[in-house]
């Protein structure tokens, strides 16, 4: 098992996720090549970048081979911190939303036939225009709901899975 020292040589610091999402890549892929391929840039792009982070961490973390590359016993070391950094990178996206995140999707509304004609549809341009990344499904209640003797007069649910429904 290889010792290191716990306080980072001031290079160490000087790297970004990229330095990581390039190395989990070739450790995944097993080369440069498709590692490059998976990430839109090019062989001697990542045969760089490695050989860059690995002389800011001050050593090796890939071995080249022949038949392509795996990490060294300081890069295995290393795999599991990088995997979590990178599940920490995913995480950070999913719970930041962007300026349109909130409003993506379909949409699906159920509503009584002169609800929805009278109310809802006047509505949904307006709200198209201000939610163009959102589709608007309009279904109607047939009167099966109504005639059965049904209480419910608006539904309304996200294709999240999440739904809203007010009964009345």
């Amino acid at each position: 098992r290889m010792q290191h020292d716990p306080q980072p040589s001031p290079g160490a610091l000087d790297w970004d996720w990229n330095d990581v999402r390039v190395f989990l890549a070739c450790v995944k892929l097993g080369s440069f090549r498709k590692a490059a391929d998976q990430l839109g840039l090019n062989s001697s792009t990542v045969m760089r970048r490695i050989e860059a982070f690995e002389s800011r961490l001050g050593f090796p973390i890939l071995n080249r081979l022949h038949e392509g590359v795996s990490p060294t016993p300081a890069g295995a070391a290393i795999l599991d911190s990088a995997e979590r950094m990178e599940g920490a990178f995913y995480d950070v996206l999913r719970k930041v939303p962007g300026p349109d995140a909130l409003h993506r999707g379909t949409v699906r509304i159920s509503i009584t036939e002169g609800l929805g004609i009278y109310w809802v549809m006047p509505r949904l341009v307006g709200f198209a225009q201000q939610h163009p990344s959102l589709l608007v499904d309009l279904l109607p209640f047939g009167r099966g709901a109504a005639g059965r003797g049904g209480s419910r007069a608006f539904a309304a649910s996200v294709d999240d899975s999440s739904s809203i429904s007010d009964s009345r």
